[in-house]
């Protein structure tokens, strides 16, 4: 902290800083060295300590810093007065003068920080500035970047009002700036929240209104939070994210009072082009998970649009790392017939594209009491492994045989993907009421069928169990071999 306020302050504020830290000390062991006193070198050695421990801490005539420094003024002004009182040479004389102004332009420099006097001088300056500046950013995300504008952030930390003025400029270029120098505001008095809040609500250029917004973000007072979620309805995209990204702050905290906001904005179809939740992705808190869980088993726009919203927060959270528990709830839920069906499908085809699903996991994922595109795509997925491997192809034939379309098409496309059938798919996307779809369905039904009749004539064996007579073969099967001859009996006479 100290060495970033440090760091924070211009190349003249941290000379004149120093200048006025090393002054008792100068002034000290320049009296010493003239009248080779060592009690003055002592108080001199012992200011230069002094400025040495407040080097670091801050500019000097800004408090906390100027009170200490101040009573090294006096110290070395006690000091000096004490060993010099006798002495009516003029630099005697001048070195008391000049500790003792030094002391009173320290106290009046602190008090007009303390007062915030000093501080409304510099705003009302800085404003001034941006009145007159011709010269803008054309990203109007970079406006907090402009130098006029950093400076007029710290200037109005304690109180906001100078920059009120700038909210009814022509220009809204001095209102993005003006919105702009409250971001991060870590201090809101109610009075400044209405303010800012009702002229948000007046802006007409949707630029400004998202700046407004983003500004207005740091506000913890639910109240305000609640105004501010009735920007997700905004007809401007970035007004919307500027308001999703403030409802989202605050590490879940907001969500329960944007909850039925949120779930409004997600349900309305004027903004289903939004895709999911904008900027949420890898920033959604516990709670907001579940309840997105949850609207994910709702119809039309609410549950596609939570869905995607949480399939792009665990896709960005397993970029930044795998980890194990997440896997794990993922791969539960892909398997829970309590989760949401298309939440399911959607997670499925994440941890397949992470290469996280293990062969336990296929096995399960290809089990009968599965929906047909999770077992369609473990299937899939087994292929890929193993082209032989029968127990996918089982699946497929199984789901080839059902009345689906749609899943019949996608096992075309894994029959002429990954085993080189020629199903006649083409490059093109296929509509599903096409004639085309057709005779692919119709292709898929016939290589289903024919094994699944051949398997009726040659089953496949299975393991046998110990104690359990051997099952006999079906009605009209007999063993291989050449067929019994038949004995002709002969009649006897009697």
């Amino acid at each position: 902290m100290r060495e970033s306020r440090q760091s924070a302050a211009s190349p003249a504020a941290r000379l004149l800083s120093f200048a006025l830290l090393l002054g008792p000390a100068l002034i000290l062991g320049t009296l010493a060295y003239r009248y080779d006193s060592r009690l003055l070198a002592a108080g001199a050695a012992a200011e230069f300590l002094g400025m040495l421990l407040f080097w670091r801490s801050g500019v000097a005539w800004k408090p906390p810093v100027s009170g200490s420094v101040i009573l090294l003024y006096l110290m070395g002004l006690g000091w000096c007065w004490f060993h010099t009182k006798d002495l009516n040479e003029p630099p005697a004389a001048f070195a008391r003068g000049a500790l003792l102004l030094g002391a009173v332009f320290l106290v009046f420099c602190h008090d007009l920080q303390r007062t915030g006097a000093e501080a409304r001088r510099r705003a009302k300056l800085l404003c001034s500035r941006i009145r007159h500046r011709r010269q803008w950013p054309t990203d109007p995300t970079m406006m907090h970047r402009v130098p006029e504008v950093v400076a007029l952030r710290d200037a109005v930390a304690r109180d906001a009002s100078p920059i009120f003025g700038l909210f009814n400029d022509a220009r809204p270029e001095v209102r993005m700036a003006a919105f702009a120098a409250l971001e991060n505001r870590k201090v809101w008095r109610p009075a400044e929240i209405a303010v800012v809040l009702h002229k948000a609500q007046q802006m007409t250029d949707p630029e400004v209104r998202a700046v407004a917004v983003t500004a207005l973000s740091s506000v913890t007072d639910p109240p305000t939070v609640m105004e501010l979620a009735h920007f997700l309805r905004d007809p401007d995209g970035h007004v919307r994210l500027a308001a999703i990204r403030a409802a989202m702050g605050d590490t879940g905290h907001r969500w329960v009072f944007v909850r039925e906001h949120l779930r409004g904005y997600l349900a309305d179809g004027r903004f289903a082009g939004d895709g999911g939740l904008p900027g949420s992705a890898g920033k959604l808190p516990a709670v907001a998970i579940c309840d997105l869980t949850a609207w994910a088993n709702e119809p039309d726009h609410l549950g596609h649009r939570s869905t995607r919203t949480l399939v792009e927060h665990y896709a960005a959270t397993l970029r930044v790392a795998i980890d194990y528990d997440l896997v794990c709830n993922l791969s539960q839920q892909v398997i829970d017939p309590h989760t949401p069906a298309g939440l399911r499908v959607e997670l499925a085809h994440l941890l397949r594209s992470y290469h996280l699903l293990t062969a336990d996991m296929l096995d399960r994922m290809t089990n009968s009491d599965q929906p047909g595109p999770i077992r369609l795509l473990g299937a899939e997925a087994m292929l890929i492994a193993n082209p032989s491997d029968p127990d996918a192809l089982d699946v497929l034939r199984g789901l080839g045989r059902a009345s689906n379309r749609e899943i019949a098409l996608t096992v075309a496309k894994v029959l002429q993907q990954h085993l080189g059938f020629d199903m006649g798919l083409s490059a093109d996307r296929m509509a599903v009421t096409s004639k085309m779809a057709g005779e692919v369905v119709k292709k898929v039904f016939q290589w289903a069928t024919a094994r699944s009749m051949n398997s009726s004539t040659s089953p496949t064996p299975g393991l046998p169990i110990p104690g359990l007579p051997e099952t006999p073969p079906p009605i009209g099967m007999t063993k291989t071999g050449p067929p019994p001859s038949r004995v002709q009996t002969v009649k006897k006479p009697w």
